[in-house]
């Protein structure tokens, strides 16, 4: 699950990056709007919070669906509680590679690879969604990003990989 919540959140960050609030917001859920620096749901609830500097944490969780929840008693910290990208592959096995082609072209645990890692993952996570050795997994994982068709990105002391646009188009996302 944290690996799941990591990802979520190095996924956010780049959207926010790549794209700014608005765009990031409303992947989150369509009832997010972001105007003129000021975060609307459409809700039929009307609540106001006045962050005066603080910030607002946006949390990613396993535990929700639907819209996204706020923190609304006076006394709790601000934050934004939403469902997390790829819930579903929490109870995945082993996903199957998305051609013979591709696998004859990198391997059938390389093309696996590419096929799951649409939302980042650390190379433990792999291992286990692979059924293979974490010291095989982080190999592949070399070959793979030198070859430009994934990219890597530190997270406290873990290393999230997620595809390029390359690895993208090449494993048919």
């Amino acid at each position: 699950m944290r690996t799941l919540l990591e990802a979520d959140i190095a996924f956010r960050t780049r959207a926010l990056a790549d794209y700014g609030p608005g765009r990031m917001l409303a992947d989150i859920h369509p009832s997010l709007t972001w105007t003129q620096g000021r975060l609307e749901m459409d809700w039929h609830h009307r609540i106001e919070r006045e962050l005066r500097g603080d910030g607002m944490p946006l949390v990613p969780s396993v535990f929700l669906a639907g819209r996204p929840a706020f923190a609304v008693r006076a006394a709790s910290p601000h934050a934004m509680y939403y469902a997390a990208r790829a819930i579903g592959t929490l109870w995945e096995r082993a996903p199957q590679p998305t051609g013979r082609p591709l696998a004859r072209l990198l391997g059938d645990t390389r093309a696996r690879m590419l096929a799951i890692l649409d939302a980042p993952q650390t190379t433990t996570h792999l291992a286990e969604r692979l059924s293979a050795a974490p010291s095989s997994i982080s190999a592949h994982l070399k070959v793979l990003y030198d070859a430009g068709l994934v990219s890597r990105n530190r997270q406290g002391r873990q290393v999230l990989y997620v595809c390029t646009e390359l690895g993208r188009n090449l494993a048919g996302h």
